[in-house]
């Protein structure tokens, strides 16, 4: 008798549910590969806007010449921002060195520390930061 050539039913079908399971998986880390780099693109571009807008922010309040609570909202690329500055901390500055004429002299205008609350909302997202920034009075 002589024995057939090729392969049976059951061979082929056990070699299509591995290759199946491996085309799977495949798919499954590369739809998760792809997720993740989409979150990342997202977090660098928001860290850089909240960078921008802490920036504007700080000049703002260094411009100040009333210790009231400051506010301020607007846009940035699309996404809308409210903010609110505490006076945190009110100092005289420390006495600098002006020379062997006139000695030590403290510098007229006092130090502020605002504690400034930031809230952005972005595509239906809502994310609070707080920090602080330093200041001078006029």
């Amino acid at each position: 008798m002589q024995r057939p050539k090729g392969f049976t039913l059951l061979e082929v079908l056990v070699a299509g549910v591995i290759l199946f399971m491996a085309i799977s998986s495949a798919a499954i880390v590369y739809s998760s590969a792809l997720k993740s780099s989409e979150s990342a693109t997202r977090a660098v571009i928001s860290a850089s806007q909240l960078s921008m807008l802490m920036t504007h922010i700080q000049s703002q309040l260094r411009r100040v010449d009333s210790l009231v609570d400051k506010k301020g909202q607007g846009y940035l690329l699309g996404n809308s921002y409210h903010w609110v500055a505490r006076v945190q901390e009110r100092a005289k500055p420390t006495p600098v060195y002006s020379g062997p004429e006139e000695g030590f002299s403290i510098p007229p205008k006092d130090i502020i520390l605002w504690s400034v609350s930031l809230n952005v909302e972005a595509e239906s997202n809502s994310r609070d930061f707080q920090f602080f920034v330093t200041g001078w009075t006029s």
